[in-house]
């Protein structure tokens, strides 16, 4: 018996010396139906209107606050915030009024009533904002001390947008077209926007590069 085992262990095959060997393809995708799959998952991320494609690409959001100098250019998009924000690829969200400030209120409320319509604004993820802007105020000129005002406003964005750089800078210091015939109020100004400056992170005093869009 063990004989005739052997003898059929010498009849079969008995493979040869391994030849050289080329160069390795690439490896297909593991799995079952893996290119298909893999197909379709890039076609999602390609698709703006897919949800993965919404979890790859987060919206980044930029939330403004001011008087006149903020809404009052001839055309939105030439608005110093439109450009910033197209600049830099982020939604823009305005609340801004003309003629208000952190205590000349008018009817809207002031800087405190733009805060509060924006937190009211649940059309965006408030955890998303990447930038705040307040620019101001130039309305506040004749209504005295208001320093412990900014700081709790400052620090009610800063708790509304968590994860946003805050950036504030002082009104247009009767410097731009408007005020020409009224230059005489730049003793007036000077004073609250070295105010300002004590409490906010002084950006620009907005008579230079910006001028020119409006």
């Amino acid at each position: 018996m063990s004989e005739q085992i052997v003898d059929l262990i010498e009849a079969l095959p008995q493979p040869g010396p391994r030849g050289l060997q080329g160069e390795r393809g690439p490896q297909g995708l593991p799995g079952v139906n893996a290119v298909p799959a893999d197909e379709a998952v890039a076609a999602y991320i390609q698709d703006a209107n897919s949800k993965t494609h919404a979890a790859l690409h987060p919206a980044r959001h930029m939330v403004v606050f001011g008087d006149s100098m903020t809404v009052s250019a001839s055309a939105t998009s030439r608005n110093w915030w439109a450009i910033v924000a197209r600049e830099l690829g982020l939604t823009a969200h305005n609340y801004g009024v003309g003629g208000t400030g952190w205590l000349n209120m008018q009817s809207s409320g002031g800087y405190p009533g733009q805060l509060d319509r924006a937190e009211a604004d649940t059309g965006y993820d408030h955890d998303a904002v990447s930038l705040v802007f307040v620019n101001g105020s130039t309305n506040d000129w004749h209504t005295g001390d208001y320093g412990s005002r900014i700081d709790s406003w400052c620090e009610t964005v800063r708790k509304m947008f968590p994860n946003a750089a805050f950036i504030g800078f002082s009104g247009l210091c009767a410097a731009n077209v408007r005020h020409r015939g009224n230059s005489a109020r730049m003793p007036n100004y000077a004073p609250m926007f070295n105010e300002c400056a004590k409490h906010l992170c002084v950006l620009s005093n907005f008579c230079g590069p910006f001028r020119r869009f409006f």
